[in-house]
């Protein structure tokens, strides 16, 4: 099943813009954390005292969670552009067998037995 250009291009801008949007939110929440600004008056918490350790973990995950969206959106766009050329299956099984190759010639070595083949 094709999907359609116009499809992909929508696809690549609701993932740039929603990791656009992760990141900013984890580094003004982190920013937050680090100045120390998680205390205003006296709101109770949900996690109360615990409360500055867990904006920080959710703004290091937000961080990451962003930069991972921009990235595959910014690797996406280059493939479609045909920028990357992606690995046929035949040449993974020729690397496949080339480094099984090389660790039965390494076993070979040492002495130990080889399988044999059932080809």
């Amino acid at each position: 099943m094709r999907t359609r250009s116009r499809h992909k291009v929508a696809h690549l801008t609701v993932k740039f813009f929603l990791g656009l949007g992760t990141l900013v939110i984890g580094l003004i929440c982190a920013g937050a954390v680090m100045f120390q600004m998680t205390g205003w008056g006296d709101a109770q918490y949900l996690f109360g005292p615990l409360n500055r350790y867990v904006l920080g973990v959710g703004s290091f995950v937000a961080i990451i969670a962003g930069a991972m969206l921009l990235n595959d959106a910014w690797v996406l766009r280059g493939v479609m552009k045909g920028k990357y050329e992606s690995p046929t299956h035949d040449a993974l099984v020729h690397a496949y067998q080339a480094l099984y190759h090389v660790y039965l010639s390494k076993s070979e070595r040492k002495g130990e037995t080889k399988e044999e083949d059932e080809s």
